[in-house]
């Protein structure tokens, strides 16, 4: 979103409102280019909107506020977010076991799984406790951060808001750790799915057969997440990796444009990695690619349910596809990081 030189209009700020509702984290470009107009414009916006500042780089100023809280919602079962829970930690454990850092951990409410790579998505800290109140969350923010303090690596901490007390504002508390919020999750299961489109005519896909069909799923990923995937390529980028699980590669005019994988993990078909390069989004791909990879582990492994942490953009085709949100996550970063992602 960017904000000219006529500042922070009425149209201004609904925009911003629609964002941040919609969104919860979002990045706001200023015209102005005095640093000290723009700390007053961040000052007044963030006063506004209720939003938190969370960086400001140059011109750039990413603010967060949580979503409001519908009390008219369906409370979701403590099954349910238990479940995408353990499904989050079994899944990141078989990604990350072969890594060169490799370190399991577990504490009084934090579970880490480090792959020691130096990529923020394959070193996690999910919080595993429940009833988080305000202190306590600042306590586990603080252990979290001393435990990976000497591993040397970017890492996420991933907080359930489903197992925090009511009213407890992860974000503000977790600044003052050195953690800032970085993506919204939300945790979706599916028992079916619903009628497939007809795959796009130009899109073909396939189970890759070699290390660079499966490195091509992470160079896929990297495009459309602007991430630096290369240090995965020998930890989730090999066939052997994908022997007793699912990828599979979309190719368009025989290049790279779409993938989707599927981990088996107790007993449910776990997505991840799902991605479409920019060049190719919008027209379907990822669907298709998705459904391919889960009607493989079907026929492999049996029909079983499936589950996922879907990002905020991610979230409306899977819902439309029949998955449902059975929990809601955060993932933060320490800020000394930040700067490099």
């Amino acid at each position: 979103m960017h904000i000219g030189h006529g500042g922070v209009t009425d149209g201004v700020m609904a925009e911003i409102e629609r964002a941040l509702a919609a969104h919860e984290l979002i990045k706001v470009r200023a015209g102005s280019a005095d640093r000290v107009s723009r700390a007053t414009l961040l000052a007044a916006i963030c006063a506004r909107t209720d939003a938190t500042p969370v960086q400001s780089v140059g011109k750039v100023m990413v603010l967060w506020r949580p979503r409001s809280v519908d009390r008219d919602a369906p409370r979701r079962s403590p099954d349910e977010v238990s479940l995408s829970v353990r499904q989050f930690s079994a899944a990141w454990r078989l990604m990350c076991v072969d890594g060169p850092g490799h370190a399991l951990a577990a504490s009084a409410g934090i579970e880490y799984i480090f792959s020691g790579l130096p990529i923020g998505f394959f070193n996690l800290g999910l919080l595993t406790e429940r009833r988080v109140s305000d202190d306590r969350l600042r306590s586990l923010g603080r252990d979290a951060c001393t435990w990976a303090s000497d591993k040397g690596v970017p890492w996420m901490f991933v907080v359930t808001h489903d197992a925090l007390e009511a009213g407890t504002d992860a974000a503000a508390v977790l600044d003052g750790c050195g953690l800032a919020p970085v993506m919204p999750l939300t945790g979706m299961l599916a028992q079916h799915l619903s009628p497939a489109a007809r795959i796009p005519d130009d899109l073909h896909l396939a189970v890759p057969q070699d290390d660079a069909g499966c490195s091509a799923i992470l160079d896929v990923n990297a495009a459309a997440y602007s991430m630096d995937l290369d240090a995965a390529k020998a930890l989730v980028g090999t066939r052997s990796f994908w022997k007793d699980h699912v990828a599979v590669l979309g190719r368009a005019a025989d290049t790279p444009a779409c993938c989707a994988t599927v981990l088996m993990v107790d007993g449910y078909r776990y997505v991840a990695l799902v991605a479409t390069d920019p060049a190719h989004q919008r027209r379907g791909f990822a669907d298709a690619a998705m459904r391919r990879a889960l009607e493989i582990a079907s026929e492999t492994h049996g029909e079983r349910p499936t589950v996922l942490h879907a990002t905020d953009a991610g979230r409306p085709v899977y819902e439309r596809m029949g998955y449902a949100a059975i929990s809601t996550h955060t993932i933060f970063m320490e800020k000394r990081f930040l700067a490099d992602h």
